[in-house]
This record gives C-alpha cells, structure tokens and sequence, in this order.
C-alpha cells in the first residue's frame, strides 16, 4: 500500500492528556474547529479510536477537546 506525504503530516502524537483537554504534537495542516481522531491500542478489542475538536492552535502543538471520555488516551498515541 502506498500512503503520501501529506498522510504522514497529518499524524501527530498526543504530549498530554487532562481534564478532557489533549494536547497533541506534531499536526501541522489542521485548523481550529476541525475533527481529529486519536488511535488507542486496546488489549482486548484492537483499535479504538476517539474524536476531538481543535479549538487551540500553537507553533508545535494543537490543543483539542475530547467529544467522549478521554479516559483511554495516554501520551503517546495517535
């Protein structure tokens, strides 16, 4: 399978998670109010993923808004 360029700039890895905030590095083509979507590994049913809005734009990371509980969102993810 090939993926581009412009795949590989969209992912970002979260720095922090609190409060229903997430701070992710990395996602340099998103714009505020736009949905992001976070990877989480699961022992038990693979690959989860979990929405967010961006609502703060900074030069190396965005700050998002959990639309569920961020619960299962460590640093380090997608």
């Amino acid at each position: 399978m090939f993926f581009s360029r412009k795949f590989f700039n969209n992912i970002g890895i979260v720095e922090s998670v609190g409060d229903g905030i997430v701070n992710i590095l990395g996602l340099q083509n998103v714009a505020n109010g736009e949905m992001v979507e976070i990877c989480i590994l699961t022992n038990l049913q693979g690959v989860q993923t979990q929405k967010a809005l961006v609502l703060n734009l900074g030069p190396r990371w965005v700050s998002a808004v959990c639309l569920s509980s961020d619960f299962l969102i460590k640093p380090g993810h997608l």
